[in-house]
C-alpha cells in the first residue's frame, strides 16, 4: 500500500503516425529519452450506486497489467494549463469490490470508509497500450514518459485515441516539467489535454463527446463470435466486394493504378477468407467463387504488378543508370497494354458476368455447418500464427529470395487474419498486426528489387532486342545495382547475430501473449 504526490502533464497525440514519431524521438529538451518498454493495462473504473467514491472527490479504479491487480484511488482535480496534481493511494488487491479482503494500509481504511454499505460497479473500462521511457539528466531519472494507444468502453460505445504522459518523479523540481512542456509546445501534433482519462470515461458513459472528441464505432467488419462461422466470412466478402464495386469505374477506365491496386487487394481478401474457412463453408459455392476470384485477381494482378514495375524503374533507374530507363519503360509500357487490354476483355466478357453470379450465390447460401466463429477462430489464428514462426532459425546468410517470398505470404495471411478479427479484438490485435506489417513492406522492397534485377538481366542478353550498345550496357549497371540492393536487404533480414530488427521484435514472448489476448477476446467476447 501506497500514497503519493502525482504530478504530470498530459497530450493529446495527434494520430498513430505522431505517435510511432515520438516513440524514436532521442531528447526533449535538455533531457535524453531512454529506451521505451511496453505492456497491456487495463483499468475498470468503479462508483457505487449513490456515487459515494465520486462524492468524495475520488476516482477508483482496478487496474491489471500482470498476474496481481492494484486497486487505486486518485482525487478529481483538473489539469491546470496542463498540469495535474493528485492524491493517489494505491493497494495490492485482485478483488475491487470487497476491501475487508485487501492487506491493510491506507487504500483499504479509504475503501472502507468511501463505499459504506453500497458495493462499487463497474462504470466502464479502458484499455492501453502502454510504450513507457525515462527522462534522462545526466544519465538520472528524473521524470516518466508514456505513450498510450487508449480505448475506452462504455457499454456499446467506445472511443480510440493516442495520448502522451509525463510524470515527475518523487523529489525532482517541477521546472523539469516547465522545461518539457516548452518543447513539447513546439510539436504540432501535440495538443494538451485538460480532462483526465476518468472525465472523458465518464463522458462516453453518460453521452457522446462534443467535437472531435467523439466516440468511433469498433473498428473492422462486424461480427458475432457465437454465429456459424459461414455468416463471417459472408460478411467480409460482403465488405471486400462493396470496395471492389467502388474501385470498378477506376479499373474500367484504365487511368487510376489505385483502383486496379484496391479492387486486387479486395479480390485477395476474399480469396483469403475462403483460404482459412473453407471446412466450414457451402462446398458448392466456394468452389465456384475461388475459381472466379482467381480469374479476376490475375487480370488486375497482371497490371498491378506491370504498375509497380514501371514506377520502380522511373524511381531507381534515375539515380543508378538513367539510360536504362528507355529501354525498361518501353517494354514495360508494350507488356502493360496487352495486361490492359486482357484486363478490360474480362471485364466485358462472360467470366466477369460470372464471377458477380457467384458471388451472389455465395452471399445467399445458408451454413450447412453451424460451428461458432469463437470455436473455429483460435486454432486458425494459432495455425497462421505457427505458419510465421516456422521460418525462426531459417533466416541465415545466404538464404535464397524465394525462401523469404515463401515468409512474406505467410505473414500476408496471418495479416488478413487478424483483420478480419479487429472487430472483436481491436485494439490488441495491432499489437500483432503492425510488425506484420512492418515485415511485410520490408520483404516487399526485397521482392521489388529482386524483380527489376531479373527484368533488366533478361532483356539484356536476348539478341534480338533492338538495344544499343550503351543502353545494354546502362541495363547491366541497373541489374547489378538492384543486385546489390537484393542482397542488402536480404542480409538486414537474416543476418544472425544480433537478427534482424524487425524480426528480433517479432520473435519476442510478449508476441505470444499478445495473441494469447486476441484468443481471449474471440473465446469470452460477448455476443
Amino acid at each position: 500500500m501506497s500514497e503519493n504526490i502525482e504530478i504530470e502533464i498530459k497530450y493529446r497525440i495527434a494520430n498513430a503516425e505522431a505517435a510511432q514519431k515520438l516513440l524514436s524521438i532521442p531528447r526533449i529538451g535538455p533531457f535524453a529519452v531512454s529506451e521505451f518498454g511496453q505492456k497491456s493495462i487495463t483499468d475498470t473504473y468503479l462508483d457505487t450506486a449513490d456515487e459515494s467514491i465520486a462524492a468524495a472527490g475520488y476516482a477508483y479504479r482496478f487496474r491489471q497489467s500482470g498476474v496481481q491487480g492494484a486497486v487505486e484511488f486518485k482525487t478529481l482535480v483538473s489539469g491546470e494549463e496542463g498540469t495535474y496534481r493528485r492524491h493517489e493511494i494505491t493497494g495490492q488487491a485482485d478483488d475491487p469490490i470487497n476491501p475487508a479482503q485487501w492487506p491493510a494500509g491506507p487504500a483499504r481504511e479509504l475503501a472502507l470508509t468511501l463505499f459504506g454499505n453500497g458495493q462499487p460497479q463497474p462504470l466502464f473500462v479502458i484499455e492501453q497500450t502502454r510504450h513507457k521511457a525515462n527522462l534522462l539528466q545526466d544519465k538520472q531519472p528524473v521524470s516518466e514518459i508514456s505513450i498510450d494507444q487508449v480505448l475506452w468502453r462504455a457499454g456499446d460505445r467506445e472511443w480510440l485515441a493516442w495520448e502522451l504522459e509525463v510524470e515527475l518523479y518523487a523529489g525532482m523540481d517541477e521546472d523539469i516539467l516547465a522545461q518539457v512542456q516548452k518543447t513539447l509546445a513546439t510539436l504540432p501534433y501535440l495538443t494538451p489535454e485538460p480532462l483526465s482519462k476518468y472525465e472523458r470515461g465518464l463522458a462516453l458513459m453518460k453521452t457522446s463527446i462534443s467535437g472531435d472528441e467523439r466516440p468511433k464505432p469498433r473498428s473492422g467488419i462486424e461480427f458475432r463470435t457465437n454465429k456459424p462461422t459461414l455468416d463471417m466470412v459472408q460478411r467480409i466478402v460482403k465488405y471486400q466486394v462493396d470496395i471492389f464495386i467502388d474501385n470498378y469505374d477506376g479499373v474500367v477506365a484504365g487511368k487510376d493504378p489505385e483502383a486496379v491496386h484496391d479492387a486486387r487487394v479486395a479480390t485477395r481478401r476474399m480469396r483469403s477468407s475462403l483460404y482459412f474457412f473453407q471446412p466450414w463453408l457451402t462446398p458448392k459455392e466456394t468452389r465456384r467463387l475461388r475459381k472466379h476470384l482467381r480469374a479476376a485477381g490475375e487480370a488486375l494482378g497482371a497490371v498491378r504488378d506491370l504498375d509497380v514495375s514501371i514506377r520502380y524503374v522511373h524511381e531507381h533507374a534515375e539515380t543508378v543508370a538513367p539510360a536504362a530507363e528507355g529501354p525498361l519503360r518501353s517494354y514495360l509500357d508494350g507488356q502493360r497494354h496487352a495486361a490492359r487490354q486482357a484486363m478490360f476483355a474480362y471485364f466485358e466478357g462472360s467470366d466477369y458476368r460470372k464471377f458477380q453470379s457467384a458471388i451472389q450465390d455465395f452471399l445467399g447460401a445458408k451454413p450447412t455447418n453451424t460451428e461458432p466463429v469463437r470455436v473455429v477462430l483460435p486454432g486458425l489464428l494459432l495455425r497462421a500464427a505457427a505458419e510465421v514462426s516456422l521460418f525462426r532459425g531459417t533466416l541465415r546468410h545466404g538464404c535464397p529470395v524465394e525462401h523469404l517470398h515463401s515468409l512474406r505470404i505467410a505473414i500476408k495471411r496471418y495479416r488478413y487474419l487478424l483483420e478480419f478479427t479487429r472487430y472483436v479484438t481491436s485494439p490488441a490485435c495491432e499489437r500483432l498486426i503492425q510488425p506484420l506489417v512492418s515485415m511485410q513492406d520490408h520483404l516487399g522492397d526485397l521482392h521489388d528489387a529482386d524483380v527489376g534485377c531479373k527484368l533488366a538481366f533478361s532483356l539484356m542478353r536476348q539478341p534480338n532486342m533492338p538495344y544499343t550498345v550503351q543502353e545494354r550496357t546502362a541495363m547491366l549497371d541497373y541489374a547489378t545495382a538492384l543486385f546489390e540492393l537484393r542482397e542488402q536487404l536480404t542480409e538486414i533480414f537474416t543476418h544472425p547475430n544480433p537478427p534482424a530488427p524487425l524480426w528480433r521484435q517479432w520473435i519476442q514472448p510478449q508476441t505470444d501473449a499478445y495473441l494469447d489476448e486476441v484468443i481471449a477476446l474471440i473465446t469470452g467476447s460477448v455476443a
